[in-house]
């Protein structure tokens, strides 16, 4: 199984300016569930998906690679989450990199923990398990 994590984590916040590597708790707010998704060790590649330079090096310094940058027309306030889900496989897809199974998590979650990931594949994988597609 190859499994990906996508974090959605555009650079055009209007609310909270830069709200996704605001510092919380002495730490960038993305940095959080970057962390708990390494830890957990279920995911081959975590993608951040952003339009952002600033956020792309910042991820690059929490030690993960940035494979490509969202497309800037993907990135406005009114943009669904689906599409950009669709676009971002379909870049990995044209790089022949192909995903079993994707999860996406929000980019400001600092209470997130790695057991939260595993928990909810554990209940994930028991539900395909019953049910299987």
């Amino acid at each position: 199984m190859k499994r990906l994590a996508i974090i959605p984590a555009r650079g055009g916040s209007k609310r909270i300016p830069k709200k996704n590597i605001k510092q919380f708790c002495g730490q960038p707010m993305i940095s959080y569930p970057i962390d708990a998704l390494k830890r957990s060790g279920l995911f081959d590649t975590i993608h951040i998906s952003t339009d952002c330079n600033e956020i792309a090096e910042l991820v690059i310094n929490l030690g993960l690679d940035v494979d490509f940058l969202r497309d800037s027309s993907l990135s406005d306030d009114f943009t669904p989450i689906m599409p950009v889900l669709e676009w971002t496989l379909e870049q990995y897809k044209a790089r022949k990199i192909f995903f079993d199974e994707i999860m996406m998590v929000m980019p400001c979650t600092p209470f997130i923990k790695s057991s939260d990931f595993l928990d909810a594949y554990k209940l994930f994988s028991e539900a395909n398990k019953e049910s299987p597609v």
